[in-house]
């Protein structure tokens, strides 16, 4: 079922596409996340600040650089960049981030798929 309500929020950079949201291809494997993995995954497609870039203004966050390198701590430098995280982006395939590299934002930073992900993937 596609749902496009997403367009509000589509006006952030972030979520571009969201306007085009395919709900339930979006949380269709959710039931097979682990209990931490689907927290994140929660955090990310709600776009609650996981990183220090949007954290710092909260006061209890002493600086925008990341915790895991010292580069600038904001969402696409966690998920494509991060030294921090190389051991896990190399348990995808190439073909994956090439995918993800082609979606629009409301994908490839929130986890969010859009109406015709799956025909696309």
């Amino acid at each position: 079922m596609i749902v496009n309500d997403g367009s509000p929020m589509a006006e952030r950079s972030e979520f571009q596409g969201l306007q085009q949201v395919d709900y339930d291809l979006s949380r269709s494997t959710q039931p097979s996340f682990a209990g931490d993995g689907l927290g994140l995954l929660r955090t990310a497609m709600n776009g609650t600040s996981y990183t220090r870039n949007k954290q710092i203004h909260t006061g209890k966050i002493p600086s925008k650089m990341c915790p895991h390198c010292g580069e600038e701590d904001v969402v696409p430098h966690r998920i494509f960049h991060c030294a921090g995280f190389n051991d896990l982006r190399t348990l995808v395939s190439e073909p994956t981030w090439h995918f993800l590299r082609t979606q629009p934002p409301c994908t490839h930073l929130h986890g969010w798929m859009t109406e015709g992900t799956a025909a696309r993937g």
